[in-house]
């Protein structure tokens, strides 16, 4: 089963992640819970990216995709406060959460 934390804003970029070890998902969204883009990331593909430098502002989450997976986020400091969105799945039981699995489960299909 996925783990799904709710969308958060980013309103101070840059932001960025480095995959050591395992997969993850960076999903970019639009209120109210429209999926923007999704980018896979891995520590172990040759297709797929290890690090992702995230620029803009507004809202996004991220989704481990393998059982174990390791990474280090970077972000500009001093960190006040997560704004989280009430409008986007707050767990992976949520209904809301239902179109990313999906388009989570396709991609890592059409990737294998």
């Amino acid at each position: 089963e996925l783990t799904i934390w709710p969308p958060l804003l980013n309103e101070r970029p840059p932001q960025s992640w480095h995959l050591i070890e395992g997969d993850l998902a960076f999903i970019k969204y639009a209120p109210p819970g429209e999926i923007l883009d999704i980018t896979l990331l891995s520590a172990r593909s040759h297709t797929a990216p290890s690090f992702l430098r995230y620029s803009g502002t507004g809202w996004y989450t991220t989704v481990p995709l393998s059982a174990q997976t390791v990474y280090l986020e970077t972000k500009p400091g001093p960190h006040k406060e997560t704004k989280f969105a009430d409008w986007g799945p707050q767990s992976s039981s949520d209904p809301l959460a239902l179109p990313l699995i999906q388009k989570l489960k396709a991609l890592r299909e059409a990737e294998n």
